[in-house]
């Protein structure tokens, strides 16, 4: 049995808040999580290619970034909505639906991006 991969076909960019206005939806399928310096990052497998705004993805690129995997990291109002769809963990093969409701004044540096998020998880 033989495995192959590379870095280009793996790419998955990072969803930040600067990414999500109002409105924005994206689905996808929850493939594996991971540690940044920022806390977890969650990616999906949204089975189609999807092309991004590539100033405002990380890591940044000067041109539209094409990619069937997309990531959502840890940002405070994500976590609220998962948690509100009572939700403590993401587990292979679920599928999300994630949209932006809009953004709320801290008082701090930036807003919270807000979010709506539903979770359908297979059966056993």
């Amino acid at each position: 049995m033989r495995f192959k991969g590379s870095t280009e076909n793996r790419k998955a960019p990072i969803l930040g808040a600067e990414y999500w206005k109002t409105g924005v939806t994206l689905t996808g399928k929850f493939v594996r999580s991971f540690p940044t310096q920022n806390g977890e990052c969650y990616e999906f497998e949204a089975g189609k290619d999807l092309t991004f705004n590539g100033a405002v993805v990380s890591p940044k690129s000067q041109e539209a970034v094409v990619a069937h995997r997309f990531c959502v990291g840890a940002m405070k109002g994500f976590m609220m909505a998962v948690a509100d769809a009572g939700v403590d963990q993401f587990r292979l093969g679920d599928v999300v639906k994630i949209t932006c409701t809009g953004a709320q004044d801290t008082g701090k540096a930036s807003d919270m991006v807000n979010f709506e998020v539903e979770v359908d998880r297979p059966g056993k």
